[in-house]
């Protein structure tokens, strides 16, 4: 595989950084809309495993995360609230501990076809809903450039 190129984008309050994927749109939606993988390439080390096998099919849809908080000790679960799902491929979840309403930071990824069967992926994670007192408490951003980075490089060798 060729060496990946990742692209900081400009965003307010958030973190968005893109890569061309060595894999067509179609394989890399399939492939997101598992919540099953998303384990396998999170950059983070946070994500433990998906708590059900429902894939991701409409907007409203809630799927559960079994996570590792930043400490390396912590386990906790999230409740993740669908909130795009569409065909030009854009997949987008808000972020809420298990049994309480989400605190306003979601995560997503906008898919694009791109020349000799690859993808332009966009990783996004946007916290500009979120309140002070969440920001400060939760110590955003929680998942920094580097590890946004790795789930890109950890999706393009997956799918590559």
């Amino acid at each position: 595989m060729s060496e990946l190129t990742i692209t900081d984008l400009e965003v307010d309050d958030g973190l968005a950084l893109q890569a061309v994927l060595p894999a067509p749109i179609e394989t890399v939606w399939d492939f997101l809309r598992d919540p099953g993988h998303h384990a396998q390439i999170d950059g983070s080390d946070m994500i433990r495993a998906a708590a059900g096998t429902e894939r991701i099919e409409r907007v409203g849809q809630v799927f559960v995360m079994e996570m590792l908080w930043t400490d390396g000790t912590t386990r906790y679960r999230t409740e993740n609230h669908v909130t795009r799902y569409d065909i030009e491929h854009r997949l987008e979840w808000l972020v809420a501990d298990e049994g309480k309403a989400p605190q306003g930071w979601t995560w997503g990824w906008t898919l694009a076809s791109a020349p000799d069967d690859s993808t332009v992926a966009v990783c996004c994670c946007d916290w500009s809903q979120t309140s002070e007192q969440t920001r400060e408490d939760k110590g955003f951003p929680v998942v920094d450039r580097d590890r946004i980075e790795a789930t890109l490089r950890n999706l393009a060798e997956t799918l590559g």
